[in-house]
């Protein structure tokens, strides 16, 4: 059996650390998305087949020829139109039953295992809170698929499709009849209808493991924060170096020769990048800072995502926290992201530098390579214009 990611997205909803990087290869824990999906699957498949688009390369070089001694082969989707069409490009790759996966999604190994198991067509679904924000999954009185109805105002369930399939050759004839949906996309949830139409039964594989879709800066730290909570401990690399005097509470993963202090206060669930410099009097509270960033000194990080080769200038600060106690909104425009979140800091790309004393609001987005001039209060965007997925 093959495993087919679906990772050519660009994840424009995580700009700006989605300009210099695909989605898929956003840090989770000590390893990227993709690369923690992929040694997953990679105890229950012979092969894995990895869509690329956006920036393909970068996944070919990080994930590499092989993954725990199963072949990794890459297949190009010229034009990202959709999952649809995406799986189309495989169709003369795979040659019998395959997993099919979102590649930006975390979730526990048993998931892997729930869609490896059986034969014939399978969804996995997940009873949830709030299945209007999903597709939710209608399921008829044998236990199999009726249909998936997408973010419906009044759910028949609280089932929601989670993004992970089984399935075999059949399928890309029903490709081949998917017409664009609404959003102008090619939606592999089109294939449902026609197919049981001509009598195919599809599986609904429940599964009560750890589920996150990484596509908003909220649900990447939520997924960071899922992830770390299942540790025992913290992961601290050997060649890092963390001073005497550093206080730690919760659950962080720390890098390759990071250094953090003296005086740090590093609260948990948070992400260390290797590299990472975090020096003198300098919190980081439930973030995430990627590798070879520097915050040298007196400095507050709260709840934020923070890019590749950052530089905070002394007395930075990233506010988290509305005074209203209004839920905080990413963005601005047509793109604005209304989070339900009170506590929800920055989202910072790559190579920013802040000069000295520089205050940050909630929900401010700063685009790679940005310089912030000494004094200054940034908030709302700060971003190049007109980048799309």
């Amino acid at each position: 059996m093959d495993a087919v990611i679906l990772a050519a997205g660009r994840g424009r909803r995580l700009r700006p650390l989605t300009d210099t990087r695909p989605k898929a290869l956003l840090p989770i824990g000590g390893q990227t998305v993709l690369g923690r999906l992929c040694e997953q699957v990679a105890a229950h498949v012979e092969r894995i087949v990895i869509v690329t688009g956006y920036l393909g390369e970068q996944i070919r070089d990080q994930i590499g020829a092989a993954v725990a001694g199963v072949p990794v082969v890459y297949v190009e989707q010229p034009a990202r139109r959709g999952t649809a069409d995406a799986v189309a490009q495989v169709a003369d790759v795979v040659e019998g039953p395959f997993v099919l996966l979102n590649g930006d999604m975390v979730v526990d190994p048993a998931f892997i295992a729930t869609l490896t198991t059986g034969s014939g067509w399978a969804l996995c679904a997940k009873e949830v809170d709030d299945p209007h924000r999903y597709g939710v999954v209608d399921v008829g009185p044998t236990g199999h698929l009726r249909a998936v109805i997408e973010k419906p105002d009044d759910p028949p369930s609280a089932l929601v499709n989670l993004g992970g399939y089984r399935l075999d050759r059949t399928v890309f004839s029903y490709l081949e009849q998917v017409s664009v949906s609404t959003r102008g996309e090619l939606e592999l949830t089109a294939i449902f209808e026609p197919a049981l139409a001509d009598g195919h039964n599809v599986a609904v594989a429940r599964y009560e493991g750890l589920w996150y879709d990484i596509g908003t800066p909220p649900a990447y730290l939520a997924a960071v924060a899922g992830v770390l909570s299942r540790w025992e401990e913290s992961s601290i690399d050997p060649s890092a170096s963390v001073d005497p005097t550093v206080q730690i509470t919760g659950r962080v993963a720390i890098g390759p020769r990071a250094q953090i202090g003296p005086m740090t206060y590093l609260r948990g669930p948070a992400v260390v990048g290797a590299g990472v410099h975090l020096g003198h009097a300098v919190e980081v509270k439930a973030s995430v800072i990627m590798a070879d960033t520097a915050i040298p000194h007196l400095s507050y990080v709260g709840d934020s995502l923070v890019g590749s080769d950052v530089n905070l200038g002394a007395g930075t600060v990233i506010a988290n926290l509305r005074h209203d106690a209004a839920s905080i909104t990413i963005g601005e425009g047509a793109t604005q992201l209304l989070t339900d979140r009170r506590k929800l800091g920055a989202v910072i790309g790559d190579g920013v530098k802040t000069g000295i004393n520089t205050s940050i609001m909630p929900g401010t987005r700063i685009g790679p390579n940005r310089t912030i001039m000494p004094g200054e209060v940034i908030k709302g965007d700060l971003m190049d214009r007109g980048a799309t997925d």
